[in-house]
């Protein structure tokens, strides 16, 4: 971890490659790892934020222990966004977004469920205010993911969809993820009912335009 912090460039390629090689619980690494790996997963300079998600992807996969996945990982990306603080750069919101994103890795499901409210809340509220084109996608992305696993419609959902519909042109990308989402996660459904007044004059207009 010390020649990690110290060359990042020339560490986080052999971290990779060794945990590619082997097979094991990786629990006991999230802390000591993650402390360095989530600033690295920010950083402005794309190859660097790349090789660090590879690992926390594996991180998160191999770890028995879904607690300290969400202690060391997690929970330093959920920080960044509460009490009114993000990070200014967007190339740092990317990777976090990512981050967010790789956590539903976790292999347990019940984990998943129970840690998937905390992300979509996050990543929902994110996506009302972030009007950067990449760092949209990106937390898209994560959100999708996400909802994939929630056993039911989160509130931060809906008032996604209601807010993104005012905006005719963003409102497609997010709608998008949120179908996409719902083809595999029947659980959603039951929720969005809220906002069928929303969707019903964008569905319309759609359907007039296409005539």
């Amino acid at each position: 971890v010390r020649q990690l912090r110290r060359s990042p460039e020339a560490v986080l390629p052999i971290i990779l490659n060794t945990l590619e090689g082997v097979k094991v619980d990786l629990s006991s690494s999230c802390a000591e790892l993650g402390e360095v790996l989530i600033p690295l997963a920010k950083h402005a300079d794309a190859a660097r934020r790349d090789v660090s998600r590879r690992i926390i992807d594996m991180l998160a996969a191999n770890s028995a222990d879904a607690s300290l996945v969400k202690e060391h990982i997690f929970a330093r990306c959920a920080a960044e966004f509460v009490a009114g603080k993000r990070p200014k750069e967007w190339t740092a919101r990317v990777g976090l977004y990512d981050v967010i994103g790789l956590c539903s890795r976790i292999n347990s499901r019940k984990d998943r469920e129970a840690l998937s409210a905390n992300a979509i809340a996050i990543l929902a509220t994110e996506m009302t205010v972030d009007k950067q084109l990449d760092a949209k996608a990106a937390g898209l992305r994560a959100l999708t993911t996400w909802l994939r696993h929630i056993a039911a419609c989160a509130a931060s959902n809906v008032t996604l969809i209601k807010e993104s519909s005012k905006d005719a042109k963003e409102r497609g990308s997010t709608l998008q993820s949120i179908a996409q989402a719902l083809r595999s996660n029947s659980a959603l459904a039951s929720g969005l009912s809220e906002t069928i007044d929303v969707l019903d004059p964008i569905t319309v207009a759609g359907a007039a335009k296409s005539a």
